[in-house]
């Protein structure tokens, strides 16, 4: 079971990219209450992951050099487990967070685990 994100494998990948959702515009006019609103079409695909490897310290330092160097990318997510196979493709990588890293006991082994946040644009359905 290996999951990746523009070809880095993760050990797990948490949320999925949505399709398009309707965009609605909200203002408030001094001097008048309440609000308005308009629907200005579908469009709003963005998304947001949350990535989590475990290795060994230093595989781990190129794991992150590999997922900081996505961002500003198209890439391709793949989740590949028995239950449930779906590659999406065409997401532009437009944040990144800054990596929690930690050291934990993985399979009565001393490791290191990573974590990211990364968000982004599905521009497939654009």
């Amino acid at each position: 079971m290996a999951h990746s994100l523009g070809g880095v494998a993760c050990l797990i990948i948490k949320g999925i990219p949505s399709g398009p959702r309707e965009v609605v515009e909200f203002w408030h006019d001094p001097g008048f209450n309440g609000f308005g609103a308009q629907k200005l079409g579908l469009g709003d695909t963005e998304f947001q992951l949350e990535l989590l490897h475990i290795d060994t310290s230093a595989n781990i330092d190129i794991w992150i050099a590999a997922v900081e160097a996505l961002q500003g990318t198209l890439v391709s997510l793949i989740y590949d487990n028995t239950e449930w196979d779906k590659t999406y493709s065409n997401l532009l990588i437009t944040k990144i967070t800054q990596p929690v890293k930690k050291r934990v006991i993985y399979l009565n082994n001393t490791r290191t685990l990573a974590m990211f946040t990364v968000a982004g644009v599905d521009t497939s359905t654009s």
